[in-house]
């Protein structure tokens, strides 16, 4: 009797409309023993940024032509090449393509991955991608014109970029530099002499008003007597004794004063990369710290708060477990709290979350243990202040310990987060 056979196709699209997870939006750090900020926003307007995150949802048929029948030889006939035509890989070369909300990897013309992008694909010359700050240094702010240092890029720092809808809208090339505050930029049209001359404290993070030029409220940061990044401090710059780093004022009642280290009392600690530095923390993760702790360490919370975000999807063998480069900046383990005073405190890297959301925890309580998830290729893990924007990854806030104060990279701290 002939065995009823149900359509490959039919099978594929079922699997993905069940078993397809939801993507998360990131933006992930890059960390001075991980890799994992490393923006690839850059490129021209014309070339970079076409973004297609208001495309209609996939469409079910990632996985068409992947499968034969249960234990029957496929064959060439014609349903095997209605199946490969049907496949959204079809024609297109091998690499990411961007579909709908969702990334398709292809491989010969067939489709081998789909990962759903929660807030839509860019299609790009230099590969297409999940939207996220990692890719965009507008994804995380509203709408304006920006000198490209404010907003974290890596590349044309000094051109003024239009945000609109999250997205790149162009890039202002300018002669003599950017200039404005933020969401104001413009470009500068006179010269002006590099506040980063009169760094007489080495390489570091100096306050316009230290420096005696450039804006008072803006914090530069210093690389051989030349400027490396600028950013507006929206509360004001404090000015520090020499050698010391300048920082930017938290906001009024704010500033993380009572938050400790996210570590077991009296445990001691590396800080492989502290805030508003040189390598990877600057612009939407300026604020934020690494550190360099064995997978698996417990993680505690360093204030009280409400779980708010959790993700512990990325699992031992699978995809981005043992870290990886951009193509895993959306696949990685992490914890949310929200805190009482309206702001919330991001954990990254993870081996997994240990409470669930919607939990109530007390400073101190262990919540999860460290990792080595995501945009990384070390173990570590990454912690900043950040606001409530709606996502688990948000613009951070400046951050003080109440236990070491601001610890920078290089530093080994002892936690004080004690019952």
């Amino acid at each position: 009797m002939p065995i009823a056979r149900v359509p490959v196709v039919l099978i594929a699209a079922l699997c993905v409309a069940a078993c397809s997870a939801p993507g998360s939006v990131s933006p992930p750090s890059s960390d001075v023993i991980a890799s994992d900020d490393v923006a690839d926003e850059q490129g021209s307007p014309d070339d970079a940024w076409e973004a297609g995150g208001d495309g209609a949802a996939l469409d079910g048929r990632a996985d068409e032509g992947l499968a034969a029948g249960d234990g029957d030889t496929a064959d060439a006939g014609p349903d095997a090449a209605t199946e490969a035509a049907a496949d959204g890989c079809a024609g297109r070369a091998d690499g990411s393509w961007c579909d709908g909300r969702s990334l398709r990897a292809c491989a010969g013309g067939r489709t081998t991955g789909v990962t759903a992008c929660a807030d839509g694909c860019y299609d790009r010359a230099q590969g297409s991608a999940c939207a996220s700050d990692a890719v965009d240094p507008c994804f995380n702010d509203p709408d304006g014109a920006y000198c490209g240092a404010a907003i974290g890029a890596t590349l044309r720092t000094g051109d003024v970029w239009t945000c609109r809808d999250r997205r790149t809208a162009q890039i202002d090339a300018c002669a003599m530099g950017c200039e404005g505050p933020f969401g104001a930029g413009r470009c500068r049209v006179a010269p002006m002499a590099d506040p980063c001359a009169r760094a007489s404290s080495g390489d570091g993070a100096y306050c316009g008003a230290s420096l005696g030029a450039g804006a008072r409220d803006t914090l530069y940061q210093c690389r051989a007597r030349t400027t490396a990044s600028a950013m507006a401090c929206a509360h004001g710059c404090a000015v520090r004794p020499p050698g010391q780093p300048d920082f930017c004022n938290p906001p009024p009642g704010g500033g993380g004063s009572g938050y400790r280290l996210p570590f077991a009392c009296g445990a001691r600690v590396p800080v492989t990369q502290g805030n508003n530095s040189s390598f990877s923390h600057r612009g939407t993760q300026a604020w934020a710290y690494d550190f360099g702790v064995p997978r698996g360490t417990a993680v505690m919370a360093m204030e009280a708060g409400t779980v708010s975000h959790a993700n512990g999807s990325v699992v031992p063998g699978g995809r981005c477990w043992n870290g990886g480069g951009s193509e895993c900046a959306n696949v990685v383990n992490y914890l949310v709290l929200a805190h009482d005073d309206g702001t919330s405190s991001l954990y990254l890297h993870l081996d997994a979350p240990e409470v669930s959301v919607g939990a109530r925890v007390a400073r101190g309580q262990r919540i999860a243990r460290s990792g080595n998830t995501g945009w990384s290729t070390g173990a570590h893990l990454h912690v900043q202040r950040q606001g409530r924007c709606g996502s688990w990854f948000c613009a951070s806030q400046s951050m003080t310990f109440a236990d070491v104060g601001m610890p920078g990279g290089g530093a080994s701290v002892v936690s004080g987060n004690c019952p």
